[in-house]
């Protein structure tokens, strides 16, 4: 039953002309695929479930935010992993990569590093040069101030992805500098891979009769 879940989430996200069943059935990309999926089940777990009990205690919102924080940066390997292997695949069997499933994974990955960055600023804020920082409060909140921390290490995600510095945040530890360095190297094989897809499909045109 979980498995055609699955391959259901799976083929509305992913764009392919064979459909998913065709490389969600190599066992390399289906099991980092289940381990995604689990990983995001087990965050929603910790968001709606956990929530309630967190919003009442310092304690159990320390251990919710790392717990997430956890969580995410296992998301994080499994989608990396996930998207490296599915771009081999399409590549070793001549399928065009759509651009779509592109911006799927750097959507993704760049939302992943949003949160891991944010919850490393929420415990520990020296790791950031944050000007005007919002509040951290210390226990689970759903206010504007949570929201605009979201908003602002999204939009710091995203610059970082290209290597671009943001206005308004700035790394202040090696730690999360070498996380920001594997943003950078991520989202430039993710181009990389789109572009060698690209120029296998108008090699391969180009030879066809």
């Amino acid at each position: 039953m979980a498995k055609g879940l699955f391959q259901k989430i799976a083929d509305h996200l992913i764009e392919n002309d064979d459909a998913t069943r065709d490389w969600l059935s190599v066992p390399a990309i289906m099991q980092v695929w289940y381990a995604a999926c689990i990983c995001v089940a087990l965050l929603l777990g910790v968001t709606y479930f956990f929530g309630p009990i967190a919003a009442k205690s310092a304690y159990a919102t320390w251990f919710s935010r790392v717990t997430t924080l956890v969580l995410m940066g296992g998301l994080l390997c499994a989608f990396t992993v996930l998207g490296f292997r599915y771009f081999r695949y399409v590549l070793t069997h001549n399928r065009p990569i759509f651009f779509q499933n592109v911006m799927l994974f750097y959507v993704g990955t760049a939302v992943v590093y949003s949160r891991i960055y944010s919850g490393i600023y929420v415990l520990y804020p020296k790791t950031f040069s944050y000007l005007n920082p919002p509040a951290i409060a210390e226990t689970v909140t759903s206010g504007f101030q949570t929201w605009q921390l979201s908003a602002d290490f999204l939009l710091f995600s995203g610059f970082q992805s290209f290597g671009i510095g943001h206005f308004k945040i700035q790394v202040a530890s090696s730690l999360v500098g070498v996380i920001a360095l594997a943003q950078v190297l991520t989202t430039y094989a993710i181009v990389s891979l789109f572009v060698a897809s690209y120029v296998n499909q108008k090699i391969k045109q180009a030879r066809q009769p």
